[in-house]
């Protein structure tokens, strides 16, 4: 049973304890209940599922088809994305001034190897509620360019050898016309 559907909401606190309380207490973390979010007026349940599990279960390999599932992967996957902050406020971080220890006559970050520089305004880091925004400053390391993400690649293409096996197949939306 889902903790939370997109068309009827969330259910209960129950159902975060069969789910994602039992990550937050592996993680030794307060449970997450709805009371705990109700006095953020920028927070919801559902934002903070996906927090939760983006954190939690990460580098797990359920990121990519927790964004196709819930319907947000064109906008999740066609950002910027973003480390360090190089400058904050206009000033220089530690990570821009660090002396390089195996070359003292150089600093750490050396921007030419960064080829998508630094971020030049505000950027929303995810659409979920109550996530910082990234500020001005901080390193991109993959231009929101370089993904092209978009409602055809919810569904994977049928192989070609497979219509040609069963003509009654069709090709899904965007693959083409075959």
């Amino acid at each position: 049973m889902g903790i939370y559907h997109l068309h009827s909401g969330y259910r209960s606190d129950g159902d975060l304890d069969l789910s994602i309380n039992l990550l937050r207490e592996r993680a030794g973390v307060a449970p997450l209940t709805a009371a705990l979010i109700a006095p953020y007026s920028d927070l919801n349940m559902l934002g903070e599922i996906r927090r939760e599990r983006g954190i939690e279960l990460f580098g797990e390999g359920f990121r990519f088809s927790d964004l196709k599932r819930w319907g947000i992967a064109e906008t999740e996957l066609n950002r910027n994305i973003c480390t360090a902050y190089v400058q904050y406020g206009g000033a220089s971080t530690e990570y821009e001034t660090a002396v390089n220890p195996k070359d003292p006559s150089s600093n750490i970050f050396d921007p030419a190897v960064w080829a998508h520089g630094l971020t030049t305004e505000e950027e929303p880091a995810y659409s979920y509620s109550g996530i910082a925004t990234t500020k001005a400053g901080a390193l991109i390391i993959d231009n929101a360019g370089n993904r092209l993400f978009s409602k055809k690649n919810y569904l994977d293409p049928v192989p070609t050898t497979q219509i040609e096996l069963n003509p009654a197949l069709k090709q899904n939306p965007g693959w083409g016309n075959q």
